[in-house]
């Protein structure tokens, strides 16, 4: 049964153990073969055939496994670690294509919880500490920058500046998804000074979440606020060609998105109290 049919049937087909920490990520790199990755920075191969991994890459970075994504436009996956290493690697081989240490951006990690991709050689990324609401295309060769595209546009002047202690925060992308085909999906949250929109996260003001659909051309097509609710955060997004799934680890659910349409499925009995660290959906 097709899960996207039938959304509660089969939720659970394999299950695969390697890792002895956390794993933070998940990526295919085609429909038989997954990619894992956490807190001991390596790289475990998986195919839907063997329950044991098919291939392991130890000791990548000194920092963790935080993302893992494949590229959109080469037979190559592009790994970020907690040290800001960037590492892209040939998806059949695991052959290092290029490795970037040392990534400034600020004072913090250059992805929180945000994601990576590669798209024309260029990294597709977001969480720059000094550049809120935007997604920033950076050019390792060049080693800067090279585009933006603004996904949360705010006022940067607020009456609530005047008082440290109820500063409103500025927006924040928390996650972005590419498909093969390079249409964007995004979530970010912005805050409003009415504290009674979105969720009451302080006295003075509210935040919203927005998922926002874009094409190829990163042109906004869609934009859904409250996707799970204005009392839930989205987790984890992924995106494949038409369907985008988002997870929330506080509401104890995932939405199934194709298209227009939507549907909520509840983790199953046994899972809702264990949330998930990774999502990921097969080409």
């Amino acid at each position: 049964t097709n899960v996207w049919t039938n959304p509660k049937s089969n939720l659970l087909i394999r299950r695969l153990h390697w890792h002895a920490h956390a794993v933070r990520t998940l990526a295919f790199c085609n429909d038989e073969t997954l990619i894992s990755g956490g807190e001991e920075s390596v790289l475990v191969t998986w195919n839907d055939k063997d329950p044991k991994p098919v291939h392991v890459l130890p000791r990548i970075a000194l920092g963790s496994i935080e993302h893992l994504v494949r590229a959109t436009d080469k037979n190559a996956f592009l790994v970020y670690c907690s040290d800001n290493t960037l590492l892209l690697y040939e998806a059949h081989s695991k052959r290092l294509l290029w490795k970037h240490q040392g990534l400034a951006a600020g004072t913090k990690s250059v992805v929180t919880q945000a994601h990576l991709h590669v798209v024309d050689n260029r990294i597709v990324l977001s969480g720059l500490e000094h550049a809120p609401g935007q997604v920033h295309y950076y050019d390792p060769s060049r080693h800067c920058v090279v585009d933006t595209l603004t996904v949360a546009p705010f006022n940067r002047v607020s009456r609530t500046e005047r008082l440290e202690s109820s500063r409103m925060p500025a927006p924040t992308v928390t996650h972005v998804a590419l498909s093969e085909t390079q249409e964007m999906v995004t979530v970010d949250v912005m805050y409003s000074e009415n504290p009674e929109i979105g969720k009451r996260v302080h006295k003075n003001y509210g935040a919203t979440t927005t998922l926002r659909f874009w094409n190829k051309d990163r042109q906004l097509m869609a934009a859904v606020p409250h996707p799970h609710g204005p009392q839930h955060a989205i987790s984890h997004v992924a995106t494949s060609k038409s369907r985008t799934v988002t997870l929330s680890n506080d509401q104890g659910a995932f939405c199934l998105w194709e298209h227009d349409k939507c549907r909520k499925v509840t983790f199953p009995s046994g899972y809702s109290n264990m949330g998930a660290n990774a999502v990921a959906i097969s080409p």
